[in-house]
């Protein structure tokens, strides 16, 4: 089939290249190169460095109506659209001049979660199962008939960037195996619920302060909901200095026994308790209901450490506050 690809992070390049690997990709459309924190110099996404590695005619349109663009759309033969990780809305004419239009990869049981953070927000609200959606692009958001749908289990303990790439493969599959018999999954696509829908947003950095007043829980699936990106944070007050923009990419919500039978329920929020157990040090934080144990962190300007180095670090200590 020719195909036109539209995506951009590296979880993206690898629905490409196994798409590439059965068909002919007519030209990839992503997202304008980006100025890297090391170098400080433009960098391609990871969808456009395999569209440049293979020679394959790329766009990286500030504007998705460029005429230049438009031109390719039409007047090439392309026979579908597959859109995964773009992140910009189509115009009509994406979904209109290839043959079978647009199909949107969704990390999703779509008409739940439609928008842009499905996996984050998964997370965040505690689900057990969630799934991928391969589905039309239709104007509205995510609004489109699906074609098929695979369910996944999301793990207690597994943060955004795990269950994405635990989970990838089966997407690719989906994708793939429609693919491969696309007019039948095309004919029979299936209308969605409207009524049933739900909505996730995109998770901005002024989002990610930790509220220790929430529960244990609340907050355990806040802090795998943010990592990679934008990471969970909090301020620290250590002998009555505040440091902000403390990180925390890492926790266990099942406090072990030892802490169990020394606990003290009565500290409020935040309040911070360091134990020694075998010569390894451990991080709990007082929460609304429990407590926490943080077992990744990172103090501004420093690397990441996980929670035994931090304390032997001296960056923290029993009666510290977490705010």
């Amino acid at each position: 089939m020719e195909i036109l690809y539209c995506g951009s992070p590296i979880y993206s390049r690898k629905l490409l290249e196994a798409i590439a690997e059965k068909h002919t990709i007519v030209c990839v459309v992503s997202n304008p190169d980006k100025v890297s924190d090391r170098t400080r110099k433009p960098k391609p996404t990871p969808v456009a460095e395999f569209a440049l590695e293979k020679n394959i005619p790329l766009f990286r349109p500030e504007n998705l109506k460029d005429t230049a663009f438009l031109d390719v759309l039409a007047n090439n033969k392309i026979d579908v659209g597959i859109v995964f990780a773009f992140g910009k809305i189509l115009p009509a004419e994406f979904f209109t001049k290839p043959k079978y239009g647009c199909l949107n990869l969704h990390g999703s049981l779509l008409p739940d979660l439609r928008g842009a953070s499905p996996f984050q927000t998964a997370i965040l609200k505690g689900y057990k199962k969630s799934g991928w959606t391969l589905q039309k692009v239709a104007k509205g958001l995510d609004e489109g008939d699906i074609l098929a749908q695979v369910e996944f289990d999301i793990y207690e303990n597994e943060t955004t960037e795990e269950l994405i790439e635990r989970v990838l493969p089966l997407g690719i599959e989906l994708v793939l195996k429609v693919l491969d018999n696309l007019e039948f999954y095309w004919n029979n696509a299936k209308k969605q619920q409207d009524e049933q829908a739900t909505y996730c947003y995109k998770i901005n950095p002024e989002m990610a302060w930790i509220n220790w007043k929430e529960s244990s829980l609340k907050i355990h699936n806040f802090i795998r909901a943010l990592n990679p990106n934008p990471i969970a944070k909090t301020n620290l007050k250590k002998d009555n200095k505040i440091i902000s923009n403390i990180k925390i990419y890492r926790s266990n919500y099942h406090l072990p026994e030892f802490f169990r039978k020394i606990q003290d329920n009565n500290k409020e929020p935040g309040y911070i308790e360091v134990i020694k157990q075998n010569k390894k040090n451990h991080l709990f934080v007082k929460t609304f209901d429990d407590w926490l144990e943080i077992l990744e962190i990172q103090y501004p300007n420093k690397k990441k450490l996980n929670s035994h180095d931090f304390i032997n670090g001296n960056f923290v200590q029993t009666g510290d506050m977490f705010l």
